[in-house]
């Protein structure tokens, strides 16, 4: 009886272990690899498929509510090769992506009650190159928008302008006689309305006087022409660094 026991058990142990090795699980903290000091906001589970590629689902770790699931032909590169998909929190399909050897082919968009809203084509390099747009009736959105980053009046150069020119003033006293100097990144907003808002200092220059100027350049900024995704305006958040230098 004891011999079959432990029979048993290595076999039971040896078809865990099995298991293991065809299910993984990830926790990410807003995009990267979570650690000990992290808040976890994603868990992923990779398993693995008979002829030795992989599915990935991901969870939103609040609610525990399916985020989005995607085929990894492994699971070093997550390289996505078939069908993604993403999810509102209904359960309902918010987007279908068909992938080929990581690069995206066409994307389906859907409304909340499963209309198409959008179709986006991908050249060979996954590249995008058009897109059609209706309504929630099925009715064409003439010169539908997909995709388009917050853009300042005047484009980047436009943008490079205005940082040139409130860069030079009101200038803190130790930076003019050269007793200070560094860069700083400042985090923001664009709101819907193009307002800049949510100001903050990402990395500091390690002077106080030079990261609340650099605050001052971005809170002064005109508005700009907000984001668009799926043809509304939305929230974008965009950084900048700027450097002081003599």
């Amino acid at each position: 009886m004891m011999r079959l026991l432990l029979v048993w058990m290595l076999l039971f142990f040896a078809s865990a272990g099995f298991a293991q090795k065809d299910t993984v699980y990830r926790y990410r903290a807003n995009g990267r690899r979570a650690t000990g000091n992290d808040s976890i906001t994603t868990i992923q589970k990779l398993v693995k498929n008979a002829d030795g590629t992989w599915h990935m689902y991901a969870y939103k770790y609040a609610g525990n509510r399916l985020d989005y699931d995607e085929p990894w032909a492994d699971t070093i590169k997550g390289l996505v090769d078939g069908v993604s998909r993403s999810y509102y929190e209904s359960g309902a399909t918010s987007d279908s992506t068909i992938y080929k050897n990581g690069r995206r082919k066409l994307q389906y968009h859907y409304y909340k009650n499963g209309a198409l809203m959008a179709l986006a084509h991908y050249n060979n390099a996954g590249d995008f190159t058009s897109v059609e747009g209706w309504d929630s009736t099925g009715k064409v959105i003439p010169d539908f928008i997909f995709m388009q980053q917050a853009s300042f009046p005047g484009g980047d150069k436009g943008w490079g302008r205005y940082l040139g020119e409130q860069l030079g003033r009101k200038q803190p006293k130790a930076f003019q006689k050269g007793e200070i100097g560094g860069a700083v990144v400042v985090s923001f907003l664009v709101n819907k309305e193009g307002h800049v808002t949510e100001v903050a200092i990402d990395e500091s220059s390690g002077y106080q006087v030079l990261d609340q100027h650099a605050l001052n350049v971005i809170k002064n900024s005109p508005d700009w022409n907000p984001a668009i995704q799926y043809n509304q305006p939305v929230i974008y958040r965009q950084k900048q660094k700027l450097t002081y230098t003599n």
